[in-house]
């Protein structure tokens, strides 16, 4: 993106006047569909889902099913989603080269609206913070990955001013205390959480999770899908049965949602007593070592700032508190994956001692 394109902003008649024609689309498209309306838990607070269609509220709750609370009462945020086949999006008021790389629509730091569009879901996600409303729309069906967690962006845009913050880890323990598992791709995460789970320890995600960084950091469960590659899933048999896309393509990852494969381990939040690096030994026994908080910034920081797009150095500043925070560990992940819930067990045992 260009210093030119962002130092000109988007005037802000014309960002509410496309909002409003924008949610009339996604009005009509509900009245038209029918409109289903659903409650869910997002931390301490709750949103609502508005969709247009039994098709498109089928598309976006399983991911959220198991943080789903009773239909009447109060939500912070509102987001309406509709499908592309109900509505077209009117003309956007910002210009072409502001579309950025990791999905931000750059309107010069607009403090009320934000938006962001998806490559490859082809979706196209607006905010009004003041109002705290959402508008989510679908231009075709959704890929698994993105029914696995949706509306990232938005609940980034929403929480921005709070000390929550979605974040990419997993997390598993006990009700009464837990630990963030974060690492880039390939460093044994997904492995980690699920054979922790697998070894009855409580899961409140996998992929991302909605984490509390004020004085006593707590983890909410944001969305209940674990997803695996071949290699991964061949360890965990006992999930093969409960795969949302057993004809996925060779290039999908398996999708497995929490109250299909394993709803007894579902917890919808739990304090972070510490958070820990996994890394693929290649040896047979797990051991774990403590390591300076910068390591554990290291492992957390990039995919979240990558996949969130906008507000990175508040982003960054919340992730680098969580981690001064709280205990950071490495553990040099063994094959023998029933040492894995021991290791992590271990640690929590450790710091309630």
């Amino acid at each position: 993106m260009t210093a030119a394109a962002a130092s000109s902003p988007v005037p802000r008649a014309a960002l509410e006047r496309f909002f409003a024609d924008a949610f009339a689309v996604a009005d009509r498209a509900g009245a038209a569909r029918g409109r289903v309306a659903r409650r869910y838990r997002l931390g301490p607070g709750a949103f609502r889902l508005v969709a247009a269609g039994v098709d498109a509220a089928a598309a976006l709750d399983a991911a959220f099913a198991h943080v789903r609370l009773p239909d009447a009462g109060d939500a912070g945020l509102e987001i309406h989603a509709w499908n592309e086949a109900d509505g077209a999006l009117p003309a956007a008021p910002w210009p072409a080269d502001a579309y950025g790389q990791r999905g931000g629509i750059d309107l010069a730091d607009d403090g009320r609206f934000a938006a962001f569009y998806q490559l490859g879901a082809d979706t196209l996600s607006i905010i009004d913070r003041d109002r705290g409303r959402a508008l989510y729309h679908m231009r075709r069906s959704l890929p698994y990955w993105e029914r696995s967690f949706p509306f990232r962006p938005i609940f980034h845009a929403a929480l921005a001013g709070t000390t929550l913050q979605p974040v990419h880890a997993g997390a598993v323990g006990h009700p009464d205390g837990g630990v963030l598992v974060t690492g880039p791709s390939g460093a044994g995460k997904t492995t980690t959480t699920i054979a922790c789970l697998e070894g009855g320890l409580s899961y409140a995600g996998d992929d991302y999770v909605l984490v509390d960084t004020g004085p006593h950091p707590v983890v909410h469960s944001l969305y209940s899908g674990a997803k695996f590659t071949e290699d991964a899933l061949r360890r965990f048999p006992r999930l093969v049965p409960h795969v949302w896309n057993p004809d996925r393509r060779p290039d999908e990852k398996a999708l497995v949602f929490g109250q299909d494969g394993f709803p007894a381990a579902l917890v919808a939040a739990m304090p972070i007593r510490a958070i820990v690096v996994p890394r693929v030994s290649g040896l047979s026994d797990t051991t774990a070592r403590r390591v300076p908080a910068a390591v554990a910034v290291r492992a957390l920081a990039p995919t979240t700032l990558a996949h969130l797009p906008g507000g990175a150095a508040g982003t960054l500043a919340k992730l680098t508190r969580l981690c001064a925070a709280v205990p950071c560990f490495e553990l040099a992940a063994g094959t023998d994956l029933t040492q894995l819930p021991v290791a992590v067990t271990r640690i929590l045992e450790r710091l309630s001692a």
